[in-house]
């Protein structure tokens, strides 16, 4: 179009009559009139026809314009996905950059807050600013993302772990550590705060504030996650304890550090005396009390605790107490799990358990060896423990004389080495009969399998006789090893097993069996398997005798 417009002013120009300006090297101007016009009309016709074409080609022509206005709109549609994709980028590279500039904001505030907190120069009010700010911003979780990253962990580490300043801002520099603390302690991501030994022995510090009062907090999202976790007006200990509660709960390294403190398991102990004293006039206390004793169960698997007397009398003291408690299932089952992680290969403390609750264990797991199996396992596991440790326990449970019961009536007094020769004896022929029914439907069903597979796809044995079977088999092998260590150097209780039993062997074998099994699933350490090894030769030495 451009083209025609010029070649139209161009010759127009010297198609004008008695012009001056015209070159005398043209023709006249009678020769461009026609020659124009006809370059004009084949310009536009020629247009014309390049457009239309489809309406005056044959089929191939009509084909080929197909083809191009194909690749014409493939071309289009390819132009307008990369305009869409470099568009996206754009956006996509815009969101980086303002979501990276919101992050370096934030972690320049963050850094701001804890340099002035650090800062030796400033005044004890701004300490005490700069830490209310700083947990009213922990309550955000993009906050406690950049305290995980970038510089502001090590920060964080030093405010919470520094000493607290000698004015009248102490009490309220600490409690914000403490709401600190527990904050981050709400979620699992944050328990890298909590790797350092010195977060728990602070936490364990705090537990021994002495009359403590409640934390004033004047945040309103801060005071909303206290009161979902009715902790309103919780005091520092009470955080203090709800954090190392869930600390522990996540983290063996931290409870590895809370077992290894003596002083700690000492301060927990008291917690524990105080609150059970008064957990029948104080909702919290009992909570506290709660709290301490799932404290206990996640510490003392871990390592042999280092308790002094006086901490491991008060401590063995109220967990056999509780045991006395039959209302209280889970604090039933707390205690005995203290008792069995306390008493194992801990001879000191073993006696002190015997002394206080030799009687009362054997009698509960005499009671509960039909409707709970979680106690009785437990249970049986204390008195395992109990009598392995000491040779005057062996000759103490021979004299323990236990009722037993059926449907709740009182049945019969029985010696407690015969009641558990006697479940001894009962489960193997248990177990004997169990084996050969089952072999027997097994041969007799065998014939039907292919029936009873099509019938609803349902599985070919019985889901709650093999889950019986195996709590059958546990005490077996459990009550085998504890008749096993009470017949050690005592010949009163090798009559009275001999008597129900009949037969060392049994014993040896099954305990063998038991053993090769434990062992094959790396479930025993070198020490149990060398200990049960004592054991099972002394059943060998027995059972030759009896043959001889």
């Amino acid at each position: 179009y451009q083209r025609r417009v010029f070649f139209f002013f161009f010759f127009f120009f010297f198609i004008q009559p008695n012009t001056d300006f015209s070159p005398y090297f043209f023709p006249p101007p009678s020769f461009f009139s026609p020659c124009f016009f006809f370059l004009l009309f084949v310009s536009m016709y020629g247009r014309a026809v390049k457009r239309n074409r489809f309406q005056f080609g044959d089929e191939n022509s009509n084909s080929q314009g197909s083809g191009e206005a194909e690749s014409q709109g493939e071309r289009i549609d390819a132009s307008i996905r990369r305009t869409a994709s470099g568009s996206n980028q754009q956006n996509r590279s815009r969101l980086e950059i303002e979501e990276a500039g919101q992050d370096r904001a934030r972690v320049d505030e963050i850094e701001y807050l804890l340099d002035g907190i650090n800062s030796q120069t400033v005044s004890s009010l701004f300490v005490s600013q700069s830490a209310a700010q700083l947990t009213r911003e922990c309550v955000n979780e993009e906050t406690q993302r950049v305290l995980r990253s970038h510089d502001c962990s090590r920060l964080l580490h030093k405010f919470l772990l520094s000493m607290p300043p000698r004015d009248g801002t102490t009490s309220t520099v600490e409690n914000a550590k403490g709401v600190i603390f527990f904050l981050l302690s709400r979620n699992e991501a944050n328990d890298c705060h909590f790797a350092s030994p010195g977060c728990i022995h602070k936490l364990l510090s705090w537990l021994e504030s002495a009359a403590p009062t409640s934390i004033e907090v004047s945040d309103d999202a801060v005071l909303s996650i206290l009161s979902r976790d009715n902790l309103l007006r919780a005091s520092l200990p009470e955080l203090a304890l709800r954090t190392l509660t869930s600390v522990c709960g996540r983290d063996q390294a931290s409870c590895a550090t809370v077992a290894a403190s003596a002083n700690g398991v000492r301060v927990l102990t008291q917690i524990l005396s105080d609150c059970f004293a008064m957990r029948t006039n104080d909702q919290k206390k009992q909570e506290q009390f709660e709290l301490v004793l799932t404290l206990l169960e996640n510490i003392t698997p871990l390592t042999p605790l280092t308790l002094d007397v006086p901490t491991a009398s008060s401590l063995v003291h109220v967990l056999v107490h509780l045991l006395s408690l039959p209302e209280h299932e889970e604090w039933i089952l707390s205690s005995l799990r203290i008792l069995v992680n306390i008493s194992n290969n801990n001879p000191p403390i073993a006696a002190l358990v015997s002394d206080a609750g030799l009687q009362l264990v054997t009698q509960i797991v005499v009671d509960r060896h039909v409707d709970s199996f979680d106690v009785f396992a437990l249970g049986l596991g204390l008195l395992i423990n109990l009598v392995e440790a000491c040779v005057n326990t062996r000759t103490t449970f021979g004299t323990i004389t236990v009722v037993t019961k059926n449907n709740g009536r009182e049945r019969q007094s029985l010696n407690a080495v015969q009641f558990f020769a006697r479940l001894f004896h009962d489960t193997t022929k248990r177990l004997a009969q169990s084996a050969a029914a089952t072999s027997s439907s097994s041969s007799q069903s065998s014939s039907q399998c292919s029936a009873a597979q099509t019938a609803d796809n349902e599985p070919s044995f019985d889901e709650h006789q093999l889950a019986a079977n195996l709590e059958e088999n546990f005490l077996c092998s459990y009550t085998a090893l504890l008749l096993g260590l009470v017949v050690q150097d005592n010949l009163e209780n090798r009559a009275i097993v001999f008597g129900e039993v009949k037969s060392f062997g049994l014993l040896a074998g099954l305990l063998k069996e038991f053993v090769e099994l434990q062992s094959e699933a790396r479930l025993l350490t070198s020490e149990v398997c060398l200990s049960l090894g004592g054991v099972i030769r002394t059943l060998e030495e027995l059972a030759a005798a009896e043959t001889s």
